[in-house]
C-alpha cells in the first residue's frame, strides 16, 4: 500500500507509539491529522513532522467524552481531502489486582480501549469505503492474546479489540478497505507505570522502543501485509501456545505469581 499523500488519522497521537508512527507514517509521505488530549504536545511532534503545519493537522479532542467523539468526527467528514485511514492508537492501562480497581477505572479502560475504536470506526467507515484504497489499523497488546495477572481488564478490552478486527476484516474482505491489527510487546512508553517498570525488570521481560514498533507496522503496511500480527520472541511463540496449550502458559504465571502480585499492590 502506497502511503504518500494518503490523508490517515492517529488516535493518541502524542503517545510513545503514536508519536513514533506519525514520524514514519510522515517520512513515507502521508498527511496525518493528529488528535489527543494535550494540544500543545500534538503541535510541537507536528513541529518536526516532514512538511510541518503546511501539511498535517492538529485536533484537541478528549475520546473519552462524547463531545470529543463527535468533533473529530466532524472535522474528518469536512475535510476536502477526505480520509483514507484511521489509525486507533489511543489507550490506557490500568496495573493492578482487580478487586483493587473501581468500577470508574474498569469502566475507563474498555470505553478508550475498545468502545472508542469500534466508535469511531462505525462513524469513519462510510468515508474510508468511498476512497479508492482505505486503512484501518488497530493497535492491539500482546496481552490481549495472553492473559496477564495483573491486566485483567486490559487484556480483556485488547482481546475484544483484536476479535473486532478479526470479524471486521472478514466483513470487509470484498471491499477496499484494508484492516490490520498490530499487538506490540512491552514497549517503553509513558504508559508503563514505575510498578510496571519494575516487574518488567524482575521477570526479565523483553521491551522494544516505540520507534521499533512503528518500524514494524510501516514495513508491513508497505508490503501488504495486513493479516493480524504480534512483535517479539518469545512473545509471538507464548501467543501460540497459549491458544493451544493454554495450561502450559498457565503454569508459567502460576511460577511467578507472588512477583506479580507484590508488584500489583505496590501502585
Amino acid at each position: 500500500m502506497q502511503l504518500q499523500d494518503k490523508t490517515l488519522v492517529i488516535t493518541g497521537a502524542s503517545g510513545g507509539i503514536g508519536q513514533a508512527l506519525a514520524a514514519q507514517l510522515a517520512a513515507a509521505g502521508a498527511r496525518l491529522l493528529l488528535t489527543g488530549r494535550d494540544e500543545e504536545k500534538l503541535m510541537q511532534l507536528v513541529a518536526e513532522l516532514p512538511g510541518g503545519a503546511g501539511q498535517h493537522l492538529v485536533l484537541e479532542a478528549n475520546l473519552q467524552e462524547q463531545a470529543g467523539v463527535e468533533d473529530l468526527c466532524s472535522f474528518c467528514q469536512e475535510l476536502p481531502s477526505g480520509i483514507q485511514g484511521l489509525v486507533n492508537n489511543a489507550g490506557v492501562c490500568d496495573f493492578g489486582l482487580l478487586q483493587d480497581m473501581s468500577n470508574t477505572e474498569i469502566s475507563a479502560t474498555v470505553l478508550l480501549n475498545l468502545a472508542v475504536p469500534m466508535i469511531l470506526t462505525s462513524r469513519l467507515l462510510p468515508l474510508l469505503l468511498q476512497e479508492k484504497e482505505g486503512l484501518l489499523l488497530n493497535i492491539g497488546s500482546v496481552l490481549g492474546a495472553i492473559g496477564h495477572p495483573g491486566f485483567d481488564v486490559y487484556s480483556a478490552s485488547k482481546a475484544g479489540l483484536e476479535r473486532f478486527s478479526e470479524s471486521l476484516q472478514r466483513e470487509l474482505a470484498d471491499s477496499n478497505v484494508h484492516v490490520m491489527h498490530f499487538n506490540p510487546r512491552a514497549t517503553h512508553t509513558s504508559m508503563n507505570s514505575p510498578a510496571v517498570i519494575a516487574m518488567n525488570l524482575a521477570m526479565g521481560v523483553k521491551s522494544d522502543e516505540p520507534a521499533a514498533v512503528a518500524d514494524v507496522i510501516i514495513r508491513r503496511i508497505k508490503a501488504n501485509q495486513f493479516s493480524r500480527a504480534s512483535m517479539g520472541w518469545p512473545e509471538k511463540l507464548f501467543v501460540r501456545v497459549n491458544a493451544l496449550l493454554p495450561t502450559i502458559v498457565d503454569k508459567s504465571f502460576n511460577r511467578k505469581l507472588e512477583l506479580i502480585k507484590r508488584y500489583a499492590t505496590a501502585e
